[in-house]
């Protein structure tokens, strides 16, 4: 291929247009509950920091340009000299509304962590996937992935789904949370509707009130017969005690006075 050459006429050519791309914006932080946690906010920034490259200066301008309210305060009461960087300003947000917990209590809650009642599946491996990283944050390594796998399967709300994954680590103990979170899901969408579950819990339910009332009502029948059977013998005790007392044929009168009366 023939290169053009530059023209000799002295003219130097403009350099090409250079498009600049804004990063784009982070959800705000002001420290609110509603916010969600820090280190959520944490981790975008820094993945769009990563991405796009941008200078101390500008980097630290960016972060504070998406903080609001008691966040956006806390961090411009810093000294000048210890927000001039992004990773300072992200410190500072870290240290005011990070999670305190100690590391131990941390992984005691990872350990404990079961999946609730109307508690989606996703909600529970993101709530499981958070605790890890605040744990390995502290102590780094503590929380491996089969960890954070086994923690999964084992802190599932539905038995069956439960026992399901846990044949697919026997059958290959390098599967993946991403694997097990894939078939959970899969199976999942195949399962009963709640309403029918109900619905095939009813009958049962029916069936054993049932019986208990059978059990009931056999029940009362037999105190009342032994009821009936006490006041019968009751009656038969009170007669013989009356013969044994006064013989039938050997009650007599009492024979006529014969003597003299010296009262009169």
């Amino acid at each position: 291929m023939d290169h053009q050459q530059a023209p000799d006429d002295g003219v130097v050519p403009a350099p090409p247009h250079v498009h600049w791309i804004s990063p784009p914006k982070l959800p705000r932080f002001s420290g609110e509950l509603c916010d969600g946690p820090v280190e959520d906010f944490i981790r975008e920034a820094e993945r769009v920091l990563a991405a796009y490259q941008l200078q101390d200066g500008m980097a630290a301008e960016y972060v504070l340009r998406h903080l609001d309210g008691l966040a956006r305060r806390e961090v411009l009461a810093l000294p000048a000299t210890n927000r001039g960087t992004a990773d300072a300003v992200l410190a500072a947000l870290q240290d005011a509304f990070g999670d305190t917990r100690a590391a131990m209590t941390l992984l005691s809650a990872f350990h404990s962590r079961q999946q609730r009642s109307a508690e989606r599946l996703l909600e529970y491996i993101h709530s499981l996937q958070e605790l890890a990283a605040k744990i390995n944050a502290r102590q780094a390594g503590t929380i491996s992935d089969q960890a954070l796998r086994d923690r999964f399967v084992e802190g599932l709300a539905n038995p069956a789904l439960k026992r399901e994954l846990r044949r697919m680590i026997r059958d290959d103990a390098t599967v993946t949370l991403l694997a097990l979170r894939a078939e959970a899901t899969e199976w999942l969408r195949y399962e009963p509707p709640e309403d029918i579950l109900v619905q095939r819990q009813q009958p049962t339910e029916l069936t054993n009130v049932k019986h208990l009332e059978e059990q009931v009502s056999a029940l009362t029948s037999t105190l009342q017969a032994m009821q009936t059977t006490i006041l019968t013998l009751s009656e038969q005790v009170q007669k013989q005690n009356s013969a044994s007392i006064y013989p039938t044929g050997q009650i007599k009168s009492r024979p006529p006075f014969k003597g003299k009366c010296y009262n009169c």
